[in-house]
């Protein structure tokens, strides 16, 4: 099975951004992303910032946030 898993290399040392896989020997297949610019990194390497995709800009629209719904109670299938 293969699962990917999000580094950055400096240096010559992997730090990891994500979970580190618990395996004593693997063997791994490594792509090198063409973009340079790696997100800053904080005292425990984890990105700080994600930032949006490029190319889904202008795309998506926002029905709704975490503070209110989209719909009125009222109208809720589970209540009834």
């Amino acid at each position: 099975m293969l699962k990917t898993y999000e580094v950055i290399i400096q240096n010559g040392e992997v730090r990891w951004l994500d979970e580190k896989p618990q395996v004593i020997s693997a063997r791994a297949l490594v792509t090198i992303l063409e973009d340079h610019n790696t997100p800053p990194i904080d005292s425990k390497n984890t990105p700080r910032r994600h930032f949006p995709v490029a190319s889904l800009a202008g795309k998506m629209k926002i029905l709704g946030d975490i503070v209110s719904p989209i719909v009125e109670e009222e109208e809720w299938e589970c209540l009834k």
